[in-house]
């Protein structure tokens, strides 16, 4: 290189080293910080000895303190989950009680719920979960209101089932605009679950989802319109929410719409003037309990949640044989034999000890449901055996249908012999 080319770039070195540096803008700077911040701060966040460091937070903002405690949680969040494995667990419900001690962040205590009710880090205490998820509530995390809700609803983490306080919460999630507590919300008024059975509240329920594109909501307003269900049937409607449902890859919605007809629809048409319409109400008031042993045949109906509906009936039969107090037999249901144990109680009910069957459901993917017999109230008089049937789904966790039957004592005139109709089923 020569003298003149040298001189001329060590000129040009000279001028740009000596070049003076232009000014960060004041929120570039602040950006700046607050990220080296963050990344010295979570790289270091726990000392040798496993305690929090304290870092002087005073020279932040508010919303560059709450970045950083963001940062912390969610990275205390990975490691809980395994997916960040350079920490322990034990680390993690550390970041996030600190999190709540120097932030009060909502989200953390919803994680610390998760925590102690799984015994995710800690031993499990589902006390300590659900007053964290109450907490987190009532910071303004909604989701805390559906995982209090959930746990009711479905009895988890060995909490007891409550369908009084799993509705209240999902309420309280619903109230402040969360779509899945709207939505069970509407599941359990359209059920009857921890409510009063209502169609037409759980079809505001629905239809307020639905606006915001919620797929199940779409679904269940589709159903409702079909149905007639807490409002005015139109058909028209109907394919269109189930239509939208399917086009957002609900597959229920696919299925219901290649089904030709709606559930209720049995109600419409069945020929037997015997079986009620709506579910009949049952008085143990006139009662011969020497007639409960013995051999019994006639029918069993199923109606929709609101008992207004028939949906499905098909032939039913029951042995039964006393010892004492404790009864034995079995039921048979079109074609399925359902042996069980079952006490006898003294205001005329059987309350099963034993005995399960399946079920065709409508309103779940499988399309089989499997039942726990739970008792029988009845009564019985002119040789006739009349009650309420009550099942508990165990896969779905909830009381079943509304169901009625009507059995004559075996050598009696057969009063009703009917053809299956399941309109409520696949």
């Amino acid at each position: 290189m020569s003298n003149m080319r040298q001189q001329h770039c060590s000129k040009s070195c000279d001028r740009l080293e000596n070049r003076p540096l232009i000014p960060l803008r004041r929120n570039e700077k602040n950006r700046l910080r607050t990220s080296l911040l963050i990344i010295a701060i979570v790289m270091g966040l726990v000392s040798a000895s496993g305690q929090i460091r304290q870092y002087p937070f005073s020279s932040l903002s508010k919303s560059e303190q709450s970045r950083v405690w963001k940062s912390r949680i969610e990275r205390a969040e990975r490691v809980l989950k395994g997916i960040d494995e350079d920490k322990s667990k034990e680390w993690a419900v550390k970041v996030l009680e600190a999190a709540v001690a120097n932030d009060s962040s909502a989200k953390a205590m919803n994680s610390l719920g998760l925590v102690y009710m799984s015994g995710n880090g800690v031993e499990a205490d589902s006390t300590i979960g659900i007053s964290w998820f109450e907490k987190a509530g009532q910071h303004g995390y909604v989701h805390a209101y559906y995982n209090l809700g959930y746990i009711y609803r479905f009895a988890e983490y060995g909490v007891k089932q409550d369908f009084k306080k799993a509705y209240d919460y999902f309420s309280q999630g619903a109230l402040k605009g969360s779509l899945e507590c709207m939505y069970i919300k509407g599941m359990m008024l359209y059920k009857g679950a921890g409510c009063n059975q209502n169609y037409t509240e759980a079809f505001k329920c629905f239809k307020k989802a639905s606006e915001k594109r919620h797929r199940p909501s779409l679904y269940m307003l589709g159903l409702c319109y079909r149905n007639g269900y807490g409002v005015e049937k139109d058909l028209d409607l109907a394919t269109e929410y189930l239509y939208r449902s399917a086009m957002l890859g609900y597959r229920d919605a696919r299925e219901e719409l290649e089904r030709p007809n709606p559930e209720n629809c049995l109600g419409d048409f069945h020929a037997d003037g015997n079986i009620p319409d709506e579910v009949p109400q049952v008085s143990t008031s006139v009662n011969d309990t020497s007639l409960i042993a013995g051999c019994y045949h006639g029918y069993l109906a199923t109606y929709d949640w609101s008992g207004k509906h028939l949906i499905g009936e098909k032939p039913m039969s029951m042995t039964v044989q006393k010892h004492g107090p404790a009864v034995t037999g079995q039921m048979v249901f079109g074609t399925d034999t359902v042996p069980f144990m079952a006490n006898l109680t003294e205001d005329q009910r059987i309350d099963f000890t034993s005995g399960s069957l399946k079920m065709d459901e409508r309103y779940t993917i499988s399309g089989a449901v499997k039942y726990r017999l739970i008792n029988i109230l009845y009564d019985v008089r002119n040789e006739k055996i009349r009650g309420r049937l009550n099942l508990y789904s165990l896969s779905q966790k909830e009381p079943g249908r509304p169901m009625y039957f009507e059995l004559m004592r075996e050598g009696q005139q057969t009063f009703h012999s009917p053809i299956v109709k399941e309109g409520g089923t696949r």
